[in-house]
């Protein structure tokens, strides 16, 4: 009942998680909520710093820093939730075929979308 009414779904029967630390992790997903207090503060860096990054977008839980130029790359962070157990990751996409581009992305779809600038000549 409280899952349904948090908007949720009830995982998989083949669970690692037992049903006392399903309910302790429900517990603690309603009250950050509820509280919407920060249970843990995370830093997260990435290569050659921010400012090297021309565009950043967010998505899904899912933080992407693009580089345009002619050695372009898309570097994705997966921010951690320590109330659904899901960690840190980090990955790059490096020499992009486009120097100037746009991007979207939905970490739920596996998409990364890539809209490159051309000018005629």
């Amino acid at each position: 009942m409280d899952l349904y009414a948090a908007g949720l779904e009830d995982g998989p029967r083949d669970s690692s998680f037992r049903l006392p630390e399903r309910r302790k992790q429900l517990e603690q997903y309603l009250s950050g909520w509820e509280n919407l207090g920060r249970a843990q503060h995370s830093h997260v860096s990435v290569p050659g710093g921010y400012d090297a990054y021309n565009a950043i977008e967010v998505h899904g839980g899912v933080m992407a820093h693009a580089r345009m130029g002619p050695a372009g790359e898309i570097h994705f962070v997966r921010l951690p939730s320590p109330s659904k157990g899901i960690t840190t990751k980090q990955w790059t996409i490096r020499d992009l075929p486009a120097q100037h581009f746009e991007f979207m992305m939905d970490p739920e779809l596996d998409l990364l979308l890539l809209i490159e600038e051309v000018t005629s000549q």
